[in-house]
C-alpha cells in the first residue's frame, strides 16, 4: 500500500489551521467565509519506483484514496467544517457522527490514457457524497451562501453526485504521484456545509446540569410585604436533557405557588430570558447575560417587576455533557 504524504493544497476556506500554498494553485480574494472560485488540489503519495514506470490507473485503490481524501482534508480544516473538540482535544459527538457517516465513493472512471509528452493520465469519473441529512436541505443551504453546485444532481440512492475530471502525474523520480483536480469545489463545499447544518442542531444537545440562584434585590420598602416574602433568596439544582437546537426551556414552580419560565439562548454571548408569576400583582420578568466558554455557561442579570422595581439578582451556572453519538440521529429527526 501507498503511504500517503500530505502535501496541502490551497484552499479557498478560511482555514483554522497552516496550509502550504502551492505557488501555481490559483491565488483569490474572498469576501465571505464561503468559497466561489476553482481549487487546484495536489496531494502526493509515495511509491515503488519499479511499480510504477507510468502514472497508475484512474481506478487505482491509491488514486481514488488521494481524491476522497482531498475532500475531507480540505472540508475539515476550514471554519465551518472543522470538527468541534472538547476541553481535551477530542472529537465531539455530533462532528463525529456526522463524519463517520458520510460517505464518497467514485464510479464511472475513464481513463484517457497517458500524454506522451507531459506524461500525464487524464481522467473523468461520477463522484457519489451521501451524508446523514436531508441532501435537499444540504444543496440548498449550499447554494445560498455561495457554494458553487453547478453540475451537482441528486442520485437514485438518496445522495448527491457530479461528475469530476483529475490527472495523475508521476514526479521526476518516478517515486511519488501526483493527483491533481479542479473540479471538487463543490463536493469540499457540500462537506464542510453539511457540517455546519448538523452541527447547528446538536452543537448543545447533551445534559446540562448546574444551579439557578436569586437573592433579593434593591431595599425591603420598595416592595409589597407579600411581594417580599415570596422571593427569599434561593438555589435551584438544574439538570435538563436538550435534545437539539440552540434553545433550552426552563420551567419551574415558585415556592409561594407561582411559576417561571426561562429560555436558555447558547451561543458566544448566550441569553437567558425569564418570566414569571405568583399572582396578578407579582409578576417578573428580567435578562441574565453573561459567557459561554466550550461547554460552561454563566449569566446574571437582574429581575423587575410590573413597577420596573427591583425584585432579585440573579444567576446560571451550567455545564454540558454532550449528547452520545448514538443518540446524534435522534437529535437531528427532531423539527427545528
Amino acid at each position: 500500500m501507498a503511504s500517503f504524504i500530505a502535501q496541502k493544497p490551497f484552499n479557498p476556506f478560511r482555514s483554522r489551521m497552516n496550509h502550504i500554498q502551492v505557488s501555481h494553485a490559483p491565488r483569490t480574494r474572498f469576501l465571505s467565509r464561503w468559497p466561489s472560485a476553482a481549487l487546484a488540489a495536489f496531494t502526493l503519495a509515495s511509491v515503488s519506483a519499479c511499480q510504477f514506470k507510468q502514472p497508475p490507473s484512474c481506478d487505482s485503490e491509491e488514486v481514488q484514496k488521494v481524491l476522497k481524501s482531498v475532500v475531507f482534508n480540505n472540508a475539515k480544516e476550514s471554519t465551518i467544517g472543522a470538527p468541534d473538540k472538547d476541553g481535551s482535544g477530542q472529537i465531539k459527538p455530533g462532528s463525529a457522527y456526522f463524519y463517520n457517516n458520510t460517505v464518497l465513493t467514485v464510479s464511472g472512471i475513464f481513463d484517457s490514457g497517458v500524454n506522451k509528452e507531459t506524461k500525464v493520465r487524464s481522467c473523468s469519473a461520477t463522484m457519489h457524497m451521501k451524508v446523514p441529512m436531508d441532501v435537499k436541505l444540504l444543496a440548498m443551504t449550499a447554494s445560498m451562501f455561495g457554494v458553487k453546485t453547478d453540475g451537482v444532481q441528486a442520485d437514485q440512492d438518496g445522495g448527491l453526485k457530479a461528475k469530476v475530471d483529475y490527472e495523475v502525474q508521476m514526479d521526476d523520480k518516478g517515486e511519488q504521484f501526483q493527483v491533481q483536480s479542479t473540479s471538487l469545489n463543490s463536493f469540499i463545499g457540500l462537506v464542510s456545509t453539511g457540517h455546519a447544518v448538523v452541527m447547528s442542531k446538536v452543537r448543545w444537545s447533551g445534559r446540562w446540569q448546574g444551579s439557578y440562584r436569586c437573592e433579593r434585590a434593591g431595599r425591603a420598602d420598595d416592595l409589597a410585604p407579600e411581594i417580599m416574602a415570596a422571593h427569599a433568596p434561593f438555589e435551584l439544582a438544574i439538570d435538563e436533557q436538550h435534545l437539539s437546537g440552540n434553545e433550552m426551556l426552563i420551567e419551574r414552580n415558585t415556592g409561594a405557588g407561582g411559576f417561571e419560565k426561562l429560555r436558555v439562548q447558547f451561543g458566544n454571548e448566550p441569553v437567558v430570558r425569564l418570566e414569571g408569576a405568583n399572582t396578578p400583582r407579582d409578576r417578573w420578568e428580567g435578562q441574565l447575560r453573561g459567557s459561554q466558554r466550550g461547554d460552561k455557561l454563566e449569566v446574571a442579570g437582574l429581575i423587575r417587576g410590573l413597577d420596573d422595581r427591583e425584585v432579585a439578582r440573579c444567576s446560571m451556572s451550567l455545564e454540558l455533557t454532550p449528547l452520545d453519538e448514538r443518540f446524534v440521529a435522534e437529535a437531528l429527526s427532531e423539527p427545528s
